[in-house]
């Protein structure tokens, strides 16, 4: 493998409304992609949605949260599962 093109498309991230919450939009419509071999930087102010956008790109950490949009791992729909296996794969063998 010569590494892993991450691309993501009208991704939007909210809270879950509860009982005495509302929902709250966190991400609005992102749309990117990274190329294998590149370093990509995510900058912002705080309480700018970084983290948010990161864990939602790693499927991870996503208790209480609304993901709606397209992330593709090589062209492939993500989930948890195949990015845990890309990233190990990525890591321990390139």
């Amino acid at each position: 493998m010569n590494g892993v093109q991450i691309s993501w498309k009208d991704v939007v991230v909210g809270t879950k409304a509860g009982k005495k919450t509302e929902s709250k939009q966190i991400l609005h419509g992102i749309d990117g992609y990274t190329k294998p071999g590149t370093l990509l930087a995510i900058m912002g102010s705080s309480g700018a949605g970084k983290t948010t956008f990161m864990n939602t790109l790693a499927r991870r950490n996503l208790a209480g949260l609304e993901v709606e949009g397209e992330i593709n791992l090589n062209g492939i729909p993500s989930s948890p599962e195949n990015m845990q296996k890309l990233s190990g794969e990525t890591l321990f063998f390139n």
